[in-house]
Formats: C-alpha cells, structure tokens, sequence
C-alpha cells in the first residue's frame, strides 16, 4: 500500500511542489533531530516533499490560496479565489502597527490520503530578519489558538512553536488548516518602523495515529509582503454630497475628504505628505490652479496638474497631520465647455500602492515614510460633479 500525504498550502503566490523522494520514518526535516523514542524500521512508504522555489518576483497586491495532492504518482493542482480568507480574515498584504496583534499574516490547509495525523509542530522561516516580531500566535481554521511560536535561537528569521497534542488533529481524508499572526514589539520594546515583514516558508510535522510514523513538508513559494509602522491609515471617507451639480468657477470646491488614522503612538502621528489624484472627467472639463486647504480654509498646500493627475506634494504639516481624523478640501478652477455634452468631474485617490510599489498616497508616522496604504482600490474619492 503506497503511503502519501496530501498538503494545502493558502499561499499568496500558486505553489506546485515538483519533486517526491523517500526518507525513513525516523528522519525529520524541520528540526534535524532523531526520534529516539521508539526503533522505527526504515519505511519506503514514507515521502519528503520538496517544492520548487519562485524564479518571478513575489506580487504583494494579491493573495491567492493553492490546492495541491501529493503521491508518489502524480500531481494535481487548482488555485482558489485571489479574495481568499481565513476564519473570516482576508490573506493580503498590511500595515502592521506597532505594540498590536498583526492580523492574519500566512496560513497553510492540509490533508492526509493514507491515515490520520497529529500535527505537534509548525517552523516559520520570513524571507529576512524580523527584529520587531516578539512571537507568533497559531490558530486553528476557526480562529481559536492553539500554540505559540518563538524565536529560534540564534536566528534572526525563524520561528519555532509546539502544537499541543489533538489540538491540530488532521482525520483520514479530511481538510484542516491553520494560519499565524504576529505579536509586534512596541517602541519601547525594539519594535522598529518600515520593517518589511513576509513569510518565506511554513513547516509542519505530525504523526501518524495508526502507524506512529512522521510526517513533514515545507512550502517554498513566499507570501504576500506587510510593513510595520507607528500608526496607519484606516479609512478615506467622501465628506461631501455624493453627486453634486457641475458649473464652471473659480475656486470651486473639487474634493472634500476625511482621512482617519489609526496612532498608537502619540509622538508618532500619522501625517500625510503627498496626494495624487486621479481627474475622472467627461465633455472637456477642464481643471487648474488647484490647492489643499484644511477645513477651515486657514492654510493652503500648492498643487500641480498634469494630464489626467493633480499632484498634492510636500504637504504642509499643519494641513497633513492626521490627530485621528482630519478633513481637507482639494479646492480649484474649473472650465466646462458650452458645448458639452453630458460633462461630469471626480477626484479619486486611485492606487493604494504595495509594500514594493508607490502608490497615490505618501504618508510618514514621524520615523519611516511609507508610499502605500492597507486599503482597497479605489481608497477614496470626492464628489461626483455633473
């Protein structure tokens, strides 16, 4: 009877393992020990799996989650929706803010062809030093914990933890799965702003219930990349009327935005430093000599129009401090042609950006300078002039 373990691993790339070669029982990968708690005949049932690493760059705008069977005869592969989740948390990439609980930063589903499995034990490897992660938190597919992961002694990249036995139970032929999130350093702990954070590999171990033999496999595919920070941005929200009547003017109000952060830190507010919006317009409108304004109208940042882009740069801090929510007006002169038919005109924040990527909004906690923010596409938008 062939022996095979079947993994799935919620990647934020596609992973296909492409290799299948035989160890003996007693041999475990993860952590290069010996069990030398029973003599174990050598098993040629038994399997390590290995998986090609990526030869592309690793998209940090996307998560994906990947299906894939092991045995020693074939190999099948389906990916699953790029909006995957787990117990009710979307997989992608995030600002992770300092002194908190990260959310869900990788997970991994399994499952086993040839026999139940206990899994006692995960190893985490990031793609580089993470010196602001105090420790990782693992929970099961519902969400409730199971284990804890620290540091591996002397590594600068890897962490360790121990699963408690039938709390990760995998059943003949059934799916389960688990994901991790991080318990970040404060300040005052060493945690450090504009750290890049991304788990490279995940590795399970387990035994086997009926023959007691182990099992252990590793993806190798990256996941999606985050970056910690002081505080973040949570939301951009319209201040204005949804739809409001288009005229030609000077001085005419384009976007009336609040921007809500979130500041932990109170020596470290969120402050915005340069906005680029994305003029959706029709029938010729035409746009220019635009300005930021606070909400009283009592200061004013110089804005550039090119193309289709109005370009908000070096912010003034009076206009671009978030002190939890701040409210700002994109204020200018607007042209409609007489002859225009049905003209209308919108300011949008376009392009959230990644953690590699530039996006329309960069932003400083007082220590790093960020170009991107955790939030979908489009991240805000004005009123809709017609």
């Amino acid at each position: 009877m062939i022996f095979s373990c079947f993994l799935v691993f919620a990647l934020l790339t596609g992973f296909v393992p492409h290799d299948v070669e035989a160890i003996t029982p007693r041999e475990t990968i993860m952590t290069g020990r010996v069990r030398s708690m029973r003599a174990v005949k050598p098993c040629r049932r038994c399997y390590k799996v290995q998986t090609a690493r990526s030869r592309s760059s690793v998209s940090t705008s996307s998560s994906s989650v990947s299906s894939t069977s092991i045995s020693k005869s074939s190999l099948q592969h389906s990916s699953l929706s790029a909006t995957s989740s787990v117990a009710g948390e979307t997989l992608r990439s995030h600002v992770f803010v300092l002194g908190r609980l990260s959310p869900a930063l990788a997970s991994v589903r399994f499952f086993s062809n040839s026999e139940p499995v206990d899994i006692h034990e995960l190893l985490v490897t990031f793609s580089g030093p993470v010196p602001s992660i105090g420790s990782l938190v693992i929970y099961n597919q519902s969400g409730a914990q199971i284990g804890t992961a620290t540091a591996v002694s002397g590594s600068s990249n890897q962490f360790r933890g121990s699963i408690g036995y039938s709390k990760l139970f995998l059943p003949y032929r059934e799916e389960r799965g688990l994901f991790i999130k991080a318990r970040l350093k404060s300040k005052d702990t060493g945690g450090a702003s504009g750290e890049d954070i991304q788990v490279q590999t995940m590795t399970i171990e387990g035994d086997g219930r009926w023959t007691n033999e182990t099992y252990t496999s590793s993806s190798h595919e990256m996941f999606n990349a985050s970056e910690t920070a002081f505080g973040k941005i949570t939301s951009i929200t319209n201040a204005g009327a949804a739809q409001g009547t288009l005229v030609s003017g000077s001085e005419r109000i384009l976007a009336d935005i609040v921007f809500n952060a979130d500041t932990p830190e109170s020596q470290h507010q969120v402050r915005l430093t340069s906005l680029v919006f994305t003029i959706e317009q029709a029938g010729g409108v035409d746009v220019t000599n635009v300005t930021l304004r606070n909400e009283d109208n009592s200061m004013s940042s110089p804005c550039t129009v090119s193309s289709l882009l109005v370009t908000c740069a070096a912010i003034d801090a009076g206009i671009g401090t978030i002190d939890m929510s701040r409210r700002i007006k994109l204020v200018g002169d607007v042209s409609v042609p007489n002859n225009a038919i049905n003209p209308s005109l919108r300011l949008v924040l376009n392009d959230p950006g990644t953690s590699a990527t530039v996006g329309a909004i960069t932003w400083t906690d007082g220590s790093a300078s960020l170009t991107w923010v955790d939030l979908e596409q489009p991240i805000g938008a004005g009123t809709r002039w017609r």
